[in-house]
């Protein structure tokens, strides 16, 4: 353990460096990253679950949610405002929620 630990303290600037290089590398590389949102393909195509999905979406259609945050909003009649201009869109199908909290609200020390 001695010797470990003593190799570390000794080549401490040189594991520094290859930390830093690797991060360097990493900040480059993650731009090449390519995520997949569909589960589905991670799936068996026969299991139970992937048919249970294929019927719901042949049933219901591609299902979706939305989160949006407007900012600089002062009153809860802006609120209002705002919540009926979203109501009037024809895509939404429902609103959930609608979070009244105003800056007054949610923090008295916001400038």
């Amino acid at each position: 353990m001695k010797k470990l630990s003593s190799l570390i303290v000794k080549g401490r600037y040189f594991l520094l460096a290859i930390f830093i290089l690797a991060v360097v590398a990493s900040c480059f590389k993650m731009q090449h990253v390519n995520i997949n949102y569909n589960l589905m393909q991670y799936l068996d195509k026969n299991s139970s679950s992937t048919e249970a999905l294929e019927v719901m979406e042949n049933e219901f259609g591609s299902v979706g949610q939305c989160q949006a945050m407007v900012s600089e909003v002062k009153s809860a009649e802006q609120v209002a405002e705002i919540k009926a201009k979203l109501e009037k869109l024809t895509a939404w199908l429902r609103l959930l929620s609608i979070t009244t909290k105003t800056r007054e609200k949610c923090c008295t020390k916001c400038s």
